[in-house]
């Protein structure tokens, strides 16, 4: 999880994530905005009842943060597809820069059958990856694990969408 002795400070010595709140956000591509904040509490309040399968589970936390998603498959293995640009339909997600969200070889699989932590990868518009995002820790439920890697997702956008997003 992030906390504040993780993350960089600025030379005054106030913790990077102080300034998240306080610093002026600059004009944005609107595929980037985020309507709101969102808390931890909204994601996980959202999978309660979300199912039958781990991905639904994890759909539920990410539609509760404003985060279009798609059910995938890459290379055999399903998985969920988070598209980088936001405004994106079906189709364009699909072909565009994206995350690509698994928990093994099957996000397809029941909820109660969730045994490998959440992972997300970003990967280009030809499906050549790029980079790690996030990976969930192996310890929580998986209620928890897709609300955290919801939040986490949310937060990776925000902070770097716009690196891959052209207006």
């Amino acid at each position: 999880m992030l906390h504040d002795d993780d993350c960089p400070s600025v030379a005054d010595g106030t913790p990077f994530t102080a300034r998240l709140t306080s610093t002026p956000r600059p004009e944005r591509h609107p595929a980037v905005i985020t309507p709101a904040r969102y808390s931890l509490d909204v994601a996980l309040a959202a999978v309660t009842s979300a199912g039958p399968s781990e991905g639904d589970v994890l759909r539920a936390a990410l539609t509760a943060c404003a985060i279009p998603s798609y059910k995938a498959n890459d290379g055999g293995t399903s998985c969920v597809l988070v598209p980088i640009n936001r405004t994106a339909n079906e189709g364009d997600a699909h072909t565009g820069v994206k995350l690509l969200i698994s928990s093994g070889e099957d996000a397809e699989r029941p909820a109660e059958a969730h045994d490998e932590p959440w992972s997300a990868h970003l990967y280009g518009p030809e499906n050549d990856f790029i980079d790690s995002v996030f990976t969930a820790p192996d310890f929580l439920s998986l209620d928890e694990e897709s609300a955290l890697t919801a939040w986490a997702v949310l937060r990776w956008l925000e902070a770097n969408a716009e690196s891959y997003t052209h207006p």
